[in-house]
């Protein structure tokens, strides 16, 4: 029995079967035949027959050899316990894929056997945090490899600045300038001036802004020191306590203090001088006192208003209206000043005048034996003088008499 020869040129040289052939034999050579055609591949194919096994490794889509990772991956003291170094292993034919460069990463090996510490210059996008300690082996090498770029963990400046601004405008459109405590745009502020001087000036200022126009809101109405919380003098103290140095500050600050003394001029030439209630040169001048305290301004609205005062007197005690009519009286006015002022010796001179002539007038009536008419004026100027000396006399006598 003939057997055709193989096609495959290389075996058809070597092998020439004729005549019969018992199972034995051809076994042999069908092995034979495989052999040889499996040896023609892998001369001519040999990365056909690369080893895959257990020890290839997938991370990230990517598959890595795990004798390559362990070169890659080394500790500069294996006794210590810190966080293992973060580092990008080698990567197989099964990607092409590079990276950004990175810098070498060395790799301790044993004494005897120098090994080549550098990464693969083909690296996947993503890095590889090593978990456990690894060594090289006397046979391992690892290719040079461009440096690359490990991303940071933490977030970057600009971004934290790009959040502090988004946070500050939030809680200023919401109107939480310095309050309430840990969300506020005052404290967003002043941890943004940590990171961007620039940018948190912006966010001050429209904090100021705020502040600056309530308060001329303020003072358009004549709430300058009252009621307690809404008026332009806390609105000041405000600014002051976070921006003492800053121009709208002081501009709040001129403004309400040139508007006091406008105000306080005007009630004194309208002759409001203490009167009517809330609205008079008086009331300002002690607002006055709160925005600008010993200041000479103020001191000359005070002695406006005691001048004007004394002129009122004097003109209702030449119309002899001592204590009446109510309102528009010397008592009421010399009184008025001595509130002002304690001790203004014209406004005392002057009610211990008034005090007199009622005396002399109660005198001529006990002089007339009209004693009831005569206590009627020693009455008149007990009250304006309870401890006039005269008059407590003549009172004793007169109810003598009575």
């Amino acid at each position: 029995m003939n057997i055709n020869p193989p096609s495959d040129p290389v075996i058809k040289k070597r092998v020439s079967i004729t005549g019969d052939t018992s199972p034995v034999k051809w076994t042999i050579i069908s092995g034979l035949c495989v052999v040889s055609l499996v040896g023609a591949i892998y001369y001519f194919y040999p990365n056909l027959f690369q080893k895959v096994d257990d020890s290839t490794q997938v991370y990230a889509g990517y598959e890595y050899e795990s004798s390559e990772i362990t070169q890659s991956l080394a500790f500069a003291d294996k006794e210590t316990t810190s966080t293992p170094l973060e580092i990008v292993p080698a990567i197989t034919e099964t990607s092409n894929r590079s990276v950004p460069k990175t810098d070498d990463i060395s790799v301790p090996i044993e004494k005897s056997k120098p090994v080549d510490t550098k990464i693969p210059a083909t690296v996947p996008t993503k890095s590889i945090v090593a978990t456990t300690e690894l060594t090289a082996t006397e046979s391992t090498t690892v290719p040079a490899a461009e440096p690359t770029t490990v991303p940071e963990s933490s977030p970057k400046p600009i971004d934290q600045v790009e959040r502090l601004l988004t946070k500050a405008n939030r809680q200023i459109a919401r109107e939480r300038f310095t309050s309430p405590k840990g969300d506020n745009a005052y404290e967003t502020y002043q941890e943004l001036s940590q990171l961007e001087p620039q940018s948190a000036q912006r966010v001050l200022d429209g904090i100021v802004a705020w502040y600056f126009k309530l308060g001329q809101k303020y003072i358009n109405r004549d709430r300058f020191t009252q009621p307690k919380y809404g008026n332009a003098h806390a609105m000041y103290q405000k600014l002051l306590d976070i921006a003492p140095k800053h121009n709208s500050t002081q501009a709040l600050f001129n403004e309400m203090s040139g508007t006091l003394e406008q105000r306080a001029v005007q009630y004194l030439q309208e002759d409001k001088v203490t009167t009517p209630k809330g609205k008079n040169a008086y009331t300002i001048y002690q607002q006055m006192l709160t925005v600008i305290p010993q200041s000479e301004k103020a001191q000359g609205i005070l002695e406006s208003i005691l001048q004007r005062l004394l002129t009122r007197a004097n003109r209702q005690m030449s119309k002899q209206s001592y204590t009446t009519p109510k309102d528009d009286n010397a008592v009421d006015t010399y009184r008025q000043i001595l509130k002002i002022s304690p001790n203004h010796v014209e406004a005392q001179n002057g009610l211990n005048e008034i005090a007199n002539r009622y005396y002399k007038l109660a005198t001529i009536k006990k002089g007339q034996a009209r004693y009831k008419d005569s206590m009627t004026w020693i009455k008149k100027g007990l009250q304006v003088q309870p401890d006039h000396p005269a008059l407590n006399q003549l009172r004793r006598e007169v109810l003598e008499k009575l």
